[in-house]
């Protein structure tokens, strides 16, 4: 798809999610409190790091 790799593909809709989510809680801080987003970010953001740094003959992708 467009020469991108799996790990490019996941990394830029993490980074979309991210992105949506972060518009959310400054936008709506009512509804999407950000003491509960925060965490989850953080997690998408850790998650992330480890698959992308894991080496390439690990990763199935």
């Amino acid at each position: 798809m467009f020469g991108l790799s799996l790990k490019w593909i996941i990394s830029i809709l993490l980074a979309f999610v991210l992105i949506i989510t972060h518009l959310l809680t400054t936008t709506l801080p009512d509804i999407f409190l950000p003491r509960i987003v925060l965490p989850y970010q953080a997690w998408i953001l850790a998650v992330w790091l480890f698959i992308f740094l894991l080496p390439k003959n690990v990763t199935p992708f």
